[in-house]
């Protein structure tokens, strides 16, 4: 017959609410962080490439695919849509 596992002890610190809306000093510290201004510039990157991609797409070719052009709009909107969210609209999405 299997051992019974023994009950762990809770956990000593407790967990962050991750739905707790930051001080704002504190978001102004993450975005200007190293690290989220090296993943910002990777999402405006990706943004223009997408934004190129479209004009190929559309200009480029003469053929225009809506289905393509739709995807790459959407795309680069979403890269730009990360850059251009602040707080308060961070805060109003998880209210929801």
């Amino acid at each position: 017959m299997a051992q019974p596992q023994p009950l762990r002890a809770p956990d000593p610190k407790p967990k962050p609410d991750y739905h707790a809306t930051p001080h704002p000093e504190d978001f102004a510290a993450w975005c200007e962080h190293p690290c989220t201004r090296f993943v910002a510039a990777a999402f405006e990157a990706a943004a223009a490439a997408n934004r190129d991609a479209w004009l190929s797409a559309s200009w480029g070719t003469g053929k225009a695919d809506q289905e393509t052009l739709t995807k790459l709009q959407a795309r680069a909107d979403a890269y730009m849509a990360f850059l251009e969210t602040g707080l308060n609209d961070y805060a109003k999405l998880l209210e929801t």
